[in-house]
């Protein structure tokens, strides 16, 4: 290929990073500055002294590669033309800290006929020593931008075990800097939004309650002139985003994609709503989950393929469309690239809704034996008052005899009747001791009561579940389906074995001989 004529006259290409402008010897004027004093003294062996500049090509951007650099897309485009025969940088890397980039872009400058000159590095890259330290010093920017983002790695995962939150506050929450005494550091963190703080509290608490939808919480939250901190009204997808993210329960996180190590540590900053809070939102959301399938017409059918495996070979169920409408279940294992692996015949879906109403039937719990456990529930709550109160109280002489011993141990030492050494040995068993009764002391068995007041749940749960899933429309049935039942096996068109959710597959066997004993209720009772 001929190359054309080159003007013999030179550009200048600057770029400067984000990071590099509080650089004053990287700074735009400093590069041009460098760039006009090679081209004026021609002290470089292959710029003739003192060609005419022919333009100047700015970059500012930070974070972009060649292709998305405009300044130098159009630098390249006027080589192209033959406007000038000369390119000079104040550096190499002002190209980029990527070798095989700059080897590329290098080629692609010199089958113009374009000389790069750098203004810092006098090296000629015609000869072999010239090429080399040519090649040394891009090799050297690129291990330095690889390294780089190794140690913001780090550093980003040493702040996560710290506590420290990294971006932008999510909505509830501000960013908050100062700059230290030495006038080069800063200091930032997260603190409460006394705006938006308790109004975006308020909605968790409301959505936990799972009797208010997303929509219903976003207008009323706007109505009440709630903006977002953009000047916003809220959205639903916003508020979903705010109920998901687990920075509201207290946590920040930190997940390295290269190595998928992933580290999540308490926060430094208060939390917006407590464990149990968050966990029930997040089981309203789950239980609001609509199933990922196809749009379909036939929004009346309960049961979804997703609840269904295959008795035969352990594989899973797709629906079965006919005219639009899916009638029946099939096995994913039945076929694959046009071969019969699974004899398993299609189930009918109106058979396998039967069979879920069956078993809410049968996990209702007749009335005797509901009467029954609640008043055993009773009679724990009890007892485990009345043995909190016993440790309680030796608890709380057994702290007072360790704190007149520790007492003791200290006036003996300021008499000098004890040596250092022993009387910090046992200074530390002390305050161990008396940590541990401590923490007895202010126990107020939270643990047995949540306990109990969930096994109090499930009780009215089991009262009412049968009465409630035969009154309650398509979207709730389903709801009750996702959290009471885990998967039906199924085998030659009927439902072998049913397999429930934690905590009901526990209690399942007990309930199975319950209903053996009183037999299946036969009315609704009410609720």
């Amino acid at each position: 290929m001929k190359k054309m004529a080159l003007a013999e006259k030179v550009a200048v290409y600057v770029r400067m990073s984000d990071e590099e402008k509080q650089k004053k010897d990287v700074s735009v004027p400093a590069q041009l500055s460098a760039c006009y004093a090679v081209i004026q003294n021609g002290q470089q062996p292959l710029l003739p002294p003192r060609l005419p500049i022919y333009k100047e090509y700015i970059d500012l951007e930070s974070g972009k590669g060649i292709p998305k650099r405009e300044s130098y897309q159009q630098m390249v485009r006027d080589a192209e033309e033959g406007n000038f025969s000369n390119i000079v940088v104040h550096k190499l890397d002002r190209f980029g800290r990527r070798d095989k980039t700059n080897q590329d872009e290098e080629e692609k400058l010199a089958n113009l006929g374009i000389t790069l000159i750098s203004a810092s590095e006098p090296f000629n890259p015609q000869t072999p020593s010239g090429w080399f330290a040519r090649r040394q010093m891009s090799v050297i920017s690129e291990f330095y931008v690889r390294n780089l983002a190794e140690e913001v790695k780090k550093g980003m995962k040493q702040r996560t075990v710290d506590g420290k939150w990294m971006f932008v506050a999510p909505q509830g929450y501000v960013n908050k800097k100062i700059l230290l005494p030495d006038g080069k550091k800063t200091k930032s963190w997260v603190e409460i939004d006394p705006q938006r703080f308790d109004t975006v509290r308020y909605a968790g608490k409301l959505f936990s309650t799972g009797q208010y939808s997303l929509d219903q919480i976003c207008r009323e939250l706007n109505n009440s002139g709630y903006l977002t901190p953009q000047s916003k009204q809220l959205r639903t997808e916003g508020l979903r985003r705010i109920l998901s993210n687990r920075f509201y329960a207290g946590y920040v996180s930190f997940r390295n994609r290269q190595t998928d190590e992933f580290v999540e540590s308490k926060g430094d900053y208060p939390a917006m709503w407590d464990e149990p809070t968050w966990h029930r939102i997040q089981e309203v959301q789950k239980l609001r989950q609509k199933p990922k399938t196809r749009a379909t017409k036939t929004n009346d059918v309960i049961l979804t393929s997703n609840k269904l495996k295959c008795f035969r070979c352990g594989k899973g169920f797709t629906r079965d469309f006919q005219k639009k409408k899916y009638l029946y279940h099939k096995c994913i294992g039945k076929t694959r690239n046009g071969r019969e692996l699974c004899d398993q015949p299609m189930v009918s879906a109106t058979i396998l809704e039967e069979k879920v109403e069956s078993v809410f039937k049968k996990l209702q719990l007749p009335k005797p034996i509901y009467n029954l456990v609640s008043i055993r529930v009773k009679q724990i709550e009890r007892e485990v008052k009345e043995q909190a109160g016993l440790t309680k109280e030796g608890a709380e002489k057994a702290y007072k005899v360790l704190l007149e011993k520790r007492l003791r141990l200290v006036e003996e030492h300021l008499e000098k009747k004890i040596p250092d050494d022993i009387y910090e040995i046992k200074i530390v068993e002390y305050d161990r001791q008396m940590a541990v009764l401590n923490q007895q002391r202010q126990s107020t068995t939270e643990d047995e009561k949540m306990s109990l007041k969930a096994l109090e749940k499930i009780l009215n749960i089991l009262n009412s579940c049968y009465n409630l899933y035969k009154i309650a429309d398509t979207t709730t049935k389903r709801m009750f389906i996702n959290a009471f039942i885990e998967e039906f096996v199924v085998d030659n068109k009927t439902v072998v074995e049913v397999r429930l959710k934690q905590p009901y597959d526990t209690l399942q066997p007990a309930l199975l001989s319950a209903q053996k004993a009183y037999g299946e209720p036969k009315e609704i009772r009410t609720l």
